[in-house]
Formats: structure tokens, sequence, C-alpha cells
């Protein structure tokens, strides 16, 4: 099977970089596994592409098919003509199911992200040509334990960005007592959980915050069974309205935790500036995000989120967010320097490693509000 870069092919330096770092992140097998799901989601594209046809009607969603043909232009398997159509085909070596029964074989913690894959893969091609919408296929009763297995620090495939993101976190908080956290959309609390298995003794206070009424409840139960020391605060937040209108007071946190959230944001900026403003003077910022090696580059973990209209509807296009869905390392670069941010730390170190690999997607960044 064709991946991206074999690892035991990275030179010396790279590889040694990756055995480097934090064991808890599980670099290297993190590697194969972005390598596994990326070959995976390819192979599920190549089945949409037959059941579309070369040249399809006009679609409902012409943007994922683009979207579609981009990602296996980019894997190798079509090559397009200047017009964005199909010249040439290559027919993967293995098919989906094989590739499916290998990552479970090698990674069985997987299964979550496989099976969230799946659930898109039965509904994709409705969505593309309108016979149903992504809420149909992903936002049903029947999804909602897809979802929870997801977001779950049990699948290896999500947790590495709540291990980055708990790094970033105790690194931040070193030395500290009494810390006020604030989460902005935490979700069903898998990244709470990784933060305070490493922080619980240190925290004053933790303020959770997430939108939606039936995962704030079940974070709540989750998270107050699991750590009843820890003096929780839970609410609902919304990252698209000022924050002080909703209970959120200016400069009351030292240490704000964002993961895989502000990129669903209508105004980033806005919601940054908004971040800005909890921070007491030298708070952190510490977001974790999927990032593409370039601008509007199709990167596998776009393959679910896509079908669902928040994942690309925004309020500031423009420059400093070209798109919406995942940005690059750049575009945060800009954006955090914009909302006044000083950025400490990476994790991984993504300026490295793009140099050499394209398929890595996970970056974690601490940012500080001045003193």
């Amino acid at each position: 099977m064709h991946f991206t870069v074999d690892f035991e092919q990275l030179p010396p330096a790279i590889r040694e970089w990756f055995l480097a770092l934090p064991e808890e992140l599980g670099a290297t097998r993190f590697f194969r596994a972005n390598e596994l799901l990326n070959a995976y989601v390819d192979r599920l594209l190549c089945e949409h592409l037959d059941a579309l046809g070369a040249a399809p009607a006009p679609l409902a969603r012409p943007e994922l098919y683009a979207w579609l043909l981009r990602k296996l232009e980019r894997a190798g398997f079509v090559e397009l003509d200047p017009w964005g159509r199909v010249a040439r085909r290559r027919a993967p070596e293995e098919s989906a199911a094989a590739v499916e029964s290998m990552a479970l074989v090698e990674s069985p913690d997987l299964a979550p992200s496989l099976a969230l894959f799946d659930a898109a893969r039965a509904g994709f091609v409705d969505v593309v040509t309108g016979r149903k919408t992504g809420a149909d296929v992903l936002l049903t009763p029947a999804a909602v334990p897809l979802w929870k297995a997801y977001f779950d620090n049990a699948n290896f495939g999500y947790a590495a960005n709540n291990r980055v993101a708990a790094r970033l976190c105790t690194d931040a908080a070193a030395g500290r007592r009494g810390l006020r956290v604030v989460e902005l959309g935490g979700g069903l609390g898998s990244a709470a959980e990784a933060l305070l298995a490493r922080l619980a003794p240190q925290i004053g206070r933790y303020v959770f915050t997430e939108l939606s009424p039936f995962f704030l409840s079940g974070a709540k139960r989750k998270l107050a069974g699991a750590f009843p020391n820890v003096p929780f605060e839970f609410r609902p937040l919304d990252v698209n309205r000022p924050f002080d209108e909703q209970g959120a007071a200016a400069a009351s946190a030292d240490l704000v935790l964002a993961v895989n959230v502000l990129h669903v944001a209508r105004d980033v900026g806005r919601t940054l500036a908004e971040a800005r403003r909890l921070l007491a003077p030298g708070g952190t910022l510490v977001m974790v995000e999927c990032v593409r090696p370039a601008p509007g580059v199709p990167i596998y973990v776009d393959y679910p989120f896509q079908l669902l209209d928040e994942f690309w509807r925004i309020d500031d296009a423009g420059p400093l967010r070209p798109h919406g869905g995942f940005l690059t390392l750049r575009d945060w670069r800009g954006l955090l320097e914009r909302a006044g941010l000083e950025l400490r730390a990476l994790l991984p170190d993504h300026e490295t490693i793009e140099k050499w690999y394209s398929g890595y997607h996970l970056v974690g960044l601490a940012a500080a509000a001045p003193r």
C-alpha cells in the first residue's frame, strides 16, 4: 500500500524528532494511524467517484465534488484537465474494506473514527446530489453514539488532540495553584478529562462551556463524577456572540482552552478577541486545531465534517481567513497576532515537519496575553 511517507524511510533527524516527542502522544503510532485513515478516506472517495460518474449532472453540493476531485488528485488516483475534469484515473490496489481491516488489526481503538467515516460514506453521494442534507446523515439520533465515541479519549484517532492540549496546559500552568480555567466548546468533556488528569489539584475554578444542552449535560455528569474535588461551573456559551453578554467576565481566566472549536466560529478574529478579553494579564490561550498544509488543500479529516453546513459557514472571508473549515498554521499565526496574543509554544513543531510531510495535520498552540 502506498502511504504519503514511510516512517522508517524518513531522514534520521526527523525520525529522532518524532521519537523524542512526549510518550503520551504516541507519536510514531499516531503517524501510522493518520496514514491508515487517510488511505481509507481516499478509497471511499474512489467509490464515490464511481457512483457519481466523471461528469455528473448539476449537483446540490458541487463544492463537495470539487473537494473529492482535489483530494484524489493529491493522492494520485486522478489527473484533472485544465477545466478541473477527470482526464485519467488510477484504481487503488486495495479496497476500502481491506484498508479498514488493516487499520482495525493494527489499532483497534481507531474503530470510532472509522465508524464515523462509514456513516459519512453511507450518505456522501446523497448529500452531493441533494437527496439528503448533512444533518440527515450525521445529526440524527442514531448518529449520537458515533459522535460520543469519536470525541472520546478511547478513540486513538482523536485522543491525540486532547493529549497535546493537556501537555500545553501543563506547561503553561507549571508551579501555579488556584488556576481559573475556561473551556470553550467543550463537547462531551474529553479535553477537560485529559487536562484534569494532570492538573486537577491546581484548579481553583473550571468553567466548562458548551452550546449544545445534550453535550453540556453529558459532560457535567462525566466530569463531576470523575473529579469531585474540582470546583466546576457548567454553562452554555455561544462563541459567535459577545462573551460578556453570556456571563463570562473580562480577565476572569488564567487559562482558556479550545480544542477543535475555533475553526467553526463565524468570525474567528472576533471570537479570538473575546477569548483574549477573558484572559487575565499574562494568561494563556491553549488551542488545538487540525491544520492544512496550504490554503484549501483537502485533508482526510474534512471528510465527515464538511457534510455539515456549519463547517464552511463563515462571516469573515478575507486574507486572514481565506475559507471556512480548517485553516493553515500561517493563518492561525496571523489571527493570534491580530488578537494581541503572543505565540509561546507549538506542539508538535508543525513548521519543522511540514517541510517534509504534507499529511501531518494536528497542531497545538499556546499564546499569551500581555502582562
